[in-house]
């Protein structure tokens, strides 16, 4: 048992807001160094775009143009690059 059930909540919530955040930051900085930057610049998924440098024909079928995986259910099918 807690004995302060609200600040224990409250706590927990910022803090793992914290780790988001700098688990995010330390991954955009990362894409920067991995993908030039002609690339970032006319790219809308940098994280795909990404996935495809380390995984090749792997990563990029696993993610779509808008980030979401393609082998969630209602996601529809994965169809060169995009979801449709």
């Amino acid at each position: 048992k807690t004995s302060d059930a609200a600040k224990t909540v409250g706590r927990a919530g910022m803090i793992a807001l914290g780790i988001t955040g700098v688990t995010y930051i330390l991954s955009s900085v990362a894409i920067f160094g991995i993908l030039p930057p002609e690339v970032l610049q006319d790219s809308s998924a940098p994280f795909a775009d990404a996935a495809s440098v380390f995984w090749g024909t792997f990563g990029n079928t696993r993610w779509g143009s808008d980030g979401r995986c393609a082998n969630q259910p209602g996601t529809g099918e994965y169809k060169r690059g995009t979801l449709k």
